[in-house]
This record gives structure tokens, C-alpha cells and sequence, in this order.
């Protein structure tokens, strides 16, 4: 490990600039105030033009502010969303940023002014991010953009509504997106990562501010697992757009940010990571501090605007913008995250999952047989399963995926009075619109599961 960046070592040995959990009674509005008013006036690069524009977000008005780098037509598009640890910042905040992401991308970058908590806890912010993606796609021809190019891009908490947008695009069925450009990231709650403990105060974000940002963000405990608030525990990453991710030496965030990096790529998605030698947290939106901060937003902008040449090359060769394979990855993951929801008792996105009328036929000699629809069959099926079988362990496996039909095959491991048994199954889930219409299972053994049943 070398030495922090001399240029930070002064600025760290100040007091002021240690963020330690509030005192008591200081608020998040208070806390807002006093960085607008301790905020450095940066000098910005220029661009051909910036427009403000309001739409309707989910919970009222939603701000966003468009950057254009050039006078040039359908540029490519990068939705930007600022950090702050939920609670803090702004598009002004972030406004060197943004900027110099447009000119290092050569894309119109879109920065969004979402809700802040704790006044909006998860999922408001999440859903405010969304909405603006889908905004921006749809009206891709008023504002000037390729909507077959399009990415998204955050820093620190940005950096995870980001990720949380890559997840709903994949399991919402679209947008499609073709990059996630990434600023030390916020991956996983709980703040227990080595480079927490290694880091947790003197290096400006501290652990207990981050557990403080955590608090004012979730609504309810159980949030903590949710993965589009803490997205390494979203049950497959496979699917996911490509991503640039930058890390810093001396952050408390580090290791979580690579610990996603190396899941991606797990997954088989390109991801590639960076640390930056010397850095703390926030780095990237300190430029008059450290050179490496134009650095840093150089390489991510190359990143990303390697993924809309791709995605270019693409579309040109008469491809689709979104290739069989990658639908293909993304319904083996829908039906992983349908599992694990179904087992974890998740029925909201149980529903978001299943069409309405979703067709579930269980065969006659199960004791569980019958046909069951939609969600609220699932549920139904579920209740019936669990009070016949007790299931221990699920292994899941893909088969072969074919057009909208894609095979798994599941080794469900349930208690057989005292012992555990491996029931083999394998089934068959039909898409319509990245959502599952039909699923049809095939248990290898109806006997087995007979003999593995709760005696009533």
C-alpha cells in the first residue's frame, strides 16, 4: 500500500474534513445547507449546451439537467446519478462531474435530480431513477439521443442507484443498456468489508457515516437485503450491462466495489476495474485537489464510449440491440430471481415477475397437483407445497434456452423424516415481454415426493 496522495494528506489532518455521524440534532436538511455553503466554485469545462428540464417522477416533479458535448444528432445517452450517500448533494454538487463525463464519453449525459432521504426512503429514489431512464429512452427523438446507445453512471450511492437501474432494466424487460460506468460504488450494506474495518475513519467517509446514510435510506430492516438496495445480494448478475468501475485505495467502499467488479465478471459480464493508487473517497469530484480526478473520468468516459461503438458496430451490422444471447442470460436470470423471491416469501417481485395471468400446471400424481394463475396462484401453490414438503436447499441449473422457453433443472433438497432427500425437477418457464407467461414443471419421481411427504 503506498502513502495517501500528499495532496489530500493537509486536507485530511483538518478536522472539518472527517465525515463522522451528525450530532444530535443536526438534520439532513442542516447538513445540506452547510455544503452548499462550504462549496468550492470549480472552474467548468464548456459544453455546446445545457438544458433543464421537469417531467413527472413517480412522486411529483423530477428535475433533470442535460448536457450536450457537440452540436452533433443522435449522440448517445449516459443517465448520471449524483452520490451523496442518498441524503446529501445535488445536480449542482455534481456538476463538474457531469460535464466532464459528457466530453469524455462523447455522450449527452442526463444527470437526475432524485429524492433525497430520509424524507424519500428506498424505494422512492430507486423508482425515481427508473422512471427517469424510461423518460429519456422514449423521448429520444425530442431530445436529440440514440436510444439504442444508452448507459448509465453514477458515483459513491449514485454509483448504486446506477446498479439498481441495470437490475430493473433486466428484470423489468428493458431498457436496454449497454454500459454501467461506476465511481467507488456503494455495493452492500452492513459496512463490514475488510476495507472497512482497514479504513473506518480518517480517510474522510467514514464507517459511521455510512451506517448513519444507511439508516436514513432504508425503510425497514429487512430493505438491507433487498438487492436493489444493496445489489450483491441480487441472486444472478449475468445479464447485466458491461461496466467500467473505478475504486480508491484509501476508501472504505473499496472492497465492495471490487467484490462487484469480480461478480460480473463471475457472471460473464465485461467489468473492468480500477483502483486508484493514493485516492480517497470522493476524489473524482475534487479536480481542484488531485490531477487524477480528470484521470479517473477519462478512463470511465472511455469505457463508456467503447460500449456505444459497440453498440454502433451492432445495430450496423443488421444486428439486434439486444443479442439472443444476452436475452437468453437475462431470462436465466429472471428465473433465478423468481426462485429465490418464491423461497424467500418476496411476493412483490414474485409479481413483478409473472404476467397476470401466468399459467402454472402441477401434475395430477403431485401432491401439490393442480392448475394455479398469476401471482396470487404462485403464493397459492406455495402454501400447498410448503405444508407437504420441507425444502432444505435449492440448487439451480440452466439446460437450454430456445426462443421465449428456457429449461432449468433444479435438485431440491427437502427433509424426508429427518434425512435429507434430492428431488430432481425440471422446468420449463415461457417469456412474453421478459415476464414469465407459463411455467410447467416435471418432477423426475412423483413417488419420491410422496415418500418425502408430511404425513397429514
Amino acid at each position: 500500500m503506498m502513502a495517501v496522495d500528499p495532496n489530500f494528506r493537509t486536507l485530511l489532518d483538518m478536522p472539518e474534513m472527517q465525515l463522522g455521524r451528525p450530532p444530535e440534532g443536526v438534520t439532513a436538511p442542516m447538513m445540506r445547507e452547510g455544503m452548499k455553503a462550504a462549496a468550492i466554485k470549480l472552474v467548468v469545462p464548456e459544453l455546446f449546451r445545457i438544458d433543464e428540464l421537469v417531467i413527472a417522477g413517480p412522486g411529483g416533479p423530477l428535475a433533470l439537467r442535460v448536457y450536450y458535448p457537440s452540436a452533433q444528432a443522435g449522440l448517445p445517452v449516459t443517465l448520471f446519478y449524483h452520490g451523496g450517500g442518498w441524503v446529501l448533494c445535488d445536480l449542482d454538487s455534481h456538476d463538474h462531474l457531469a460535464r466532464s463525463l459528457a466530453l469524455a464519453s462523447g455522450s449527452v449525459v442526463v444527470s437526475v435530480d432524485y429524492r433525497l432521504a430520509p424524507e424519500t426512503r428506498f424505494p422512492g429514489p430507486v423508482e425515481d431513477c427508473y422512471a427517469a431512464l424510461q423518460y429519456v429512452v422514449n423521448s429520444a427523438a425530442a431530445l436529440g439521443v440514440d436510444a439504442n446507445r444508452v448507459a448509465v453512471a453514477g458515483d459513491s450511492a449514485g454509483g448504486n442507484l446506477a446498479i439498481a437501474v441495470a437490475l430493473m432494466a433486466r428484470d423489468r424487460g428493458g431498457p436496454v443498456l449497454c454500459h454501467q460506468a461506476l465511481f467507488y460504488p456503494v455495493t452492500k450494506s452492513g459496512c463490514e468489508t475488510g476495507s472497512f474495518t482497514e479504513l473506518a475513519s480518517g480517510y474522510f467517509l467514514s464507517r459511521e457515516i455510512m451506517l448513519w446514510f444507511w439508516e436514513c435510506y432504508l425503510a425497514s430492516p429487512e430493505d438491507a437485503s433487498h438487492p436493489l438496495a444493496s445489489p450483491m445480494h441480487a441472486a444472478s448478475f449475468a445479464g447485466l450491462p458491461s461496466a467500467s468501475i473505478a475504486t480508491c485505495e484509501f476508501d472504505p467502499l473499496r472492497d465492495e466495489g471490487e467484490q462487484f467488479g469480480a461478480a460480473l465478471r463471475a457472471a460473464g459480464v465485461q467489468a473492468a476495474t480500477r483502483r486508484y493508487a493514493g485516492m480517497i473517497h470522493g476524489f473524482a469530484t475534487m479536480p481542484h485537489v488531485t490531477p487524477v480526478a480528470e484521470e479517473a473520468i477519462r478512463d470511465l468516459g472511455h469505457g463508456l464510449a467503447n460500449a456505444f461503438r459497440q453498440a454502433a458496430a451492432s445495430t450496423a451490422n443488421g444486428a439486434s440491440s439486444m443479442s439472443t444471447t444476452t436475452q437468453e442470460e437475462m431470462q436465466m436470470a429472471t428465473a433465478q430471481r423468481l426462485y429465490g423471491a418464491a423461497l424467500t416469501g418476496d411476493w412483490a417481485t414474485v409479481t413483478e415477475i409473472l404476467t397476470p395471468d401466468c399459467l402454472i400446471v402441477e401434475a395430477e400424481a403431485l401432491p401439490f397437483a393442480g392448475t394455479y394463475r398469476g401471482p396470487q396462484g404462485m403464493v397459492d401453490l406455495f402454501v400447498k407445497f410448503g405444508s407437504v414438503l420441507t425444502i432444505k436447499d435449492l440448487k439451480m441449473a440452466p439446460m437450454m434456452c430456445a426462443g421465449d422457453t428456457v429449461t432449468v433443472r433444479i435438485e431440491l433438497v427437502v427433509d424426508n423424516h429427518g434425512m435429507d432427500e434430492t428431488l430432481k425437477v425440471v422446468e420449463l418457464l415461457r417469456f412474453e415481454n421478459g415476464r414469465v407467461a407459463e411455467l410447467t414443471p416435471f418432477y423426475f419421481d412423483a413417488a419420491q415426493v410422496h415418500r418425502c411427504a408430511r404425513k397429514a
